[in-house]
């Protein structure tokens, strides 16, 4: 965020919820247990870093970073498509089971819902318990 982007941030609300929900989850209030401190550590940390950025600094860090040489470092990612989850893979099964040519009937379409409200409730019921375990 740049400075003058920060400045306008201060005056919003969502601004300020985020910086209260960092505090909280950080390794500072942890040890604290206070949220004023753990704001301040990352203010002051934030402004160190800021205060040592110059030109110089980012144009170094840009070639070591990018720097071309046997010592260049590849990273690769590969996205896998996520499984189907039950409720979708039953709703879709069922839907596959419906004649193509026509469309779905009243008491299909009553059925089809009638399965989706059964597996949300199945699905939420197996969190509710996950949780609590």
């Amino acid at each position: 965020m740049d400075k003058r982007a920060y400045e306008l941030a201060l005056d919003e609300n969502t601004f300020w919820i985020d910086v209260i929900e960092m505090a909280y989850q950080s390794r500072k209030y942890r040890q604290t247990k206070s949220l004023d401190t753990a704001y301040l550590f990352r203010k002051n940390m934030k402004e160190d870093v800021v205060a040592k950025i110059t030109p110089e600094t980012m144009a170094k860090a840009f070639r070591d970073i990018f720097s071309a040489g046997e010592k260049q470092v590849y990273t690769a990612v590969t996205l896998e498509p996520e499984r189907p989850s039950l409720i979708s893979a039953c709703l879709s099964s069922l839907y596959c089971s419906l004649p193509a040519k026509s469309p779905p009937t009243t008491q299909q379409l009553f059925l089809m819902g009638a399965f989706a409200a059964a597996a949300v409730g199945v699905s939420v019921a197996y969190l509710a318990l996950s949780r609590k375990s």
